[in-house]
């Protein structure tokens, strides 16, 4: 099918640690060039003419927005030098960047309308990442990251789960027995 839109979704700590890249002491030609690349990608998303371009003129099929996974490739690269310009932040800058993502990512649950469990999760997610920022007691800390993990693979199971069931409504999955039958004819 050529339906559908972009898969583009690397869970909300890839959103919070965009953040800190931009919020970080990298170069501002760096995040300007990672702003106009990802804002790029955006565009061709919602731009025929773009996404066309990214298909070679060529109209896809099956899979559109074949170039989404460099949309998340980028996301993810640039979240890893967020992750580690975090050291290197001040409070101040911290709190803004876990603010500013946190508006991001409650603004995107209620746009996409998701259902309430994960909503809360990526709340609590955030909650647990921002509070690890405001302890400086190694051990608590270490407890809080293993919770902040252990919420985020919460997170990526809901969305994944979601993602199955939204194909299963739209493409129909047979069952096993069905597919022997068909074997057997």
């Amino acid at each position: 099918t050529n339906s559908g839109l972009p898969s583009i979704y690397c869970g909300s700590a890839a959103i919070l640690c965009l953040i800190w890249f931009f919020a970080g002491s990298a170069s501002h030609r760096n995040k300007i060039a990672a702003a106009g690349l990802l804002g790029f990608l955006c565009i061709s998303f919602c731009c025929p003419i773009l996404d066309l371009f990214w298909h070679v003129f060529q109209v896809p099929n099956w899979f559109p927005y074949r170039y989404a996974f460099g949309f998340s490739g980028f996301l993810l690269f640039f979240a890893y030098q967020g992750i580690s310009e975090n050291t290197k932040l001040s409070f101040r800058r911290k709190c803004v960047a876990f603010a500013v993502s946190g508006m991001m990512t409650v603004l995107c649950a209620v746009q996409a309308d998701l259902d309430s469990p994960t909503v809360w999760v990526v709340f609590l997610l955030f909650a647990v990442v921002g509070s690890m920022q405001l302890i400086n007691r190694r051990l608590l800390r270490t407890a809080f990251g293993i919770f902040a993990g252990g919420l985020l693979a919460v997170e990526l199971t809901i969305n994944a789960s979601g993602l199955i069931q939204g194909l299963d409504r739209q493409f129909q999955y047979q069952s096993h027995s069905d597919y022997i039958q068909f074997q057997d004819q």
